[in-house]
């Protein structure tokens, strides 16, 4: 089975969507509550990508990864949105379905982001995950750094957040 990185396209929309859902699905079950896992619809996700990829500035970057000739994953990033003063560059979301996990994947769309953002001149990079979501140690292990905690709301749901950054993401191309 082969797979491509490559930046989304609009008819990307509804393989997205359906990833966004199906990754909070199987990820955020005993993290968030279940009435907000459960109305985060497909719908919402199509009209919420489909509008994010027609106004995408030049400094943001959607990739997907196509694995067997579907998406199975997709990263979202750029400039760093003010959250910590120490970084410019920011992976705003990651998401692989679940039997996509754990084959590199994940590894491919960081690094497909990170060339993104060196393009851009952008040399540090954060990433924000739910402390409580074992994606983190997917990020200690490509060498993120605990450098921020944070809590915030979804759908009135605080969840406590760590800020994993990197003070040199080429480190992340080699």
């Amino acid at each position: 089975m082969q797979n491509t990185i490559r930046e989304a396209v609009l008819s990307d929309v509804e393989a997205i969507a359906q990833v966004h859902v199906a990754s909070w699905q199987s990820t955020y079950p005993g993290i968030l509550p279940d009435e907000v896992i459960e109305n985060r619809s497909l719908e919402q996700r199509v009209q919420y990508w489909q509008e994010t990829l027609e106004t995408l500035p030049e400094d943001r970057y959607v990739m997907v990864c196509e694995y067997d000739r579907d998406i199975a994953g997709f990263a979202w990033g750029g400039p760093e949105r003010g959250r910590h003063p120490d970084y410019e560059g920011e992976i705003y979301a990651i998401y692989l379905v679940e039997e996509a996990q754990g084959l590199g994947h994940g590894q491919q769309l960081v690094q497909a982001m990170v060339r993104k953002l060196l393009e851009a001149g952008i040399s540090t990079m954060l990433i924000w995950v739910a402390k409580e979501n074992d994606s983190r140690y997917f990020y200690e292990a490509i060498g993120g750094v605990a450098v921020a905690k944070d809590t915030i709301k979804i759908t009135g749901a605080a969840i406590e957040e760590i800020g994993y950054g990197w003070d040199d993401i080429r480190i992340l191309l080699e």
